[in-house]
């Protein structure tokens, strides 16, 4: 998983929801999300290789602010992966 790295599942599951208020969550299919996928370049054959290996794989967008970024989660292991190409660290509001 060299483009992906794994972050605190519960704190980030948290911040998707105020993310998904504040309309920062990009749902897969509108003209924003693609032009943001083809920007930032994510690597689908890694998406591929972590989707494999989680029961439930989901996957997640914040296209803007602090926390943008490609996710993928999953419930049942209580794991998350975020892509690394942003240099931004997680930051879980209080």
């Amino acid at each position: 998983m060299p483009e992906f790295s794994q972050i605190d599942y519960t704190k980030t599951i948290l911040q998707f929801e105020k993310e998904e208020r504040a309309g920062r969550r990009y749902k897969l299919g509108d003209l924003r999300t693609s032009i943001w996928l083809k920007t930032n370049n994510i690597n689908f054959g890694d998406v591929k290789n972590i989707s494999n290996k989680l029961p439930d794989p989901r996957l997640v967008i914040i296209g803007e602010g602090k926390l943008s970024g490609f996710y993928i989660y999953s419930h049942v292991q209580k794991k998350c992966y975020k892509n690394t190409f942003s240099k931004k660290k997680v930051l879980v509001e209080k």
